[in-house]
């Protein structure tokens, strides 16, 4: 099976694209390689804006090399803006970023991509439960899919690959998620900034929300009502815990991608993580009521989750 993926970043000749064909067969899940699929169909402008990232023959579309250009070409900016812009560390395929001190945004180059497949394959997906909705399943396979500049660590070929990003699909499952479901989201990622991600950076904001994704089709919606918040927060700790054990978290959209592999390599990391859940478990009113305090907007999130104040 074949699927296309088409650079949809130039819009005044939209006949004469560059396009790739993705080739996903020796890489790992969720990865792809792009190969060029003709260059005698693309205009030339086109073809020249992508050519210092051509390799093997000039065949494929290097990751890595199409990252560092295009870095380049912010850090070398001039003016005003770009003198009030701080790049922060990598995280990804993101180039995160601070204009004016504002809040952090995270910058992702991307093209679009056809993969047909992989939506039907999440859509046919067996489901003991009603989450996500049917309309809210048949709406995400009709969303944009892209492919993101980032390989996959200590693969073969890491500086070629492309990850499969769904970005649209799982915002707008963020969305569909109910209020004891989004609460359960907010706790997490608040336990994981100032708990979790300091122990290990592998512990992150898009973990917690595969988690509450995994967590939402696994258990009757009605299990998440605002008297059990707390019984489906501990739910979601013992999860990453477990998961932490046997070092395998699934992602959501692609289940055969492991978000743990190659990562938590250290056991003492693992063992120090282990302790920490355990220790929120034992404790968890007061670990989150010590977390919120570092939060920026106190008063919206007192209103969120009232009964811990």
């Amino acid at each position: 099976m074949e699927y296309h993926a088409r650079n949809n970043v130039h819009t005044f000749a939209k006949d004469k694209r560059v396009m790739f064909k993705m080739e996903y067969q020796n890489t790992p899940p969720g990865y792809v390689l792009l190969r060029i699929h003709s260059n005698d169909q693309c205009d030339p402008v086109f073809y020249e804006s992508i050519e210092y990232a051509l390799v093997f023959s000039r065949r494929y579309l290097s990751s890595d090399k199409f990252v560092k250009k295009n870095e380049d070409l912010f850090f070398q900016q001039t003016g005003y803006v770009a003198a009030n812009t701080k790049y922060t560390e990598h995280n990804g395929p993101s180039l995160p970023k601070k204009v004016f001190n504002t809040n952090e945004v995270d910058f992702v180059r991307a093209f679009p991509a056809n993969f047909n497949g992989l939506t039907e394959t999440w859509f046919n997906r067996s489901r003991l439960f009603n989450w996500p909705s049917k309309e809210t399943q048949t709406e995400i396979t009709s969303l944009p899919i892209y492919v993101v500049p980032v390989g996959k660590l200590e693969s073969e070929n890491r500086d070629l690959q492309w990850r499969i990003s769904f970005t649209p699909a799982e915002i707008h499952l963020v969305h569909s998620l109910n209020d004891t479901q989004t609460k359960l989201l907010v706790c997490l990622r608040l336990l994981c900034k100032h708990i979790f991600s300091p122990i290990c950076s592998t512990m992150s904001s898009y973990l917690m929300k595969n988690v509450v994704f995994w967590l939402s089709e696994q258990n009757p919606l009605q299990h998440f009502d605002e008297h059990r918040l707390f019984d489906r927060l501990i739910d979601a700790l013992l999860y990453i815990q477990n998961g932490i054990r046997r070092k395998h978290i699934s992602n959501y959209m692609i289940m055969e991608r492991n978000l743990l592999e190659g990562k938590l390599l250290d056991r003492s990391i693992r063992r120090d993580l282990d302790k920490a859940i355990a220790d929120v478990i034992e404790q968890l009113p007061e670990t989150l009521l010590m977390c919120m305090r570092y939060y920026h907007d106190k008063d919206s999130l007192q209103l969120m989750l009232p009964n811990l104040y």
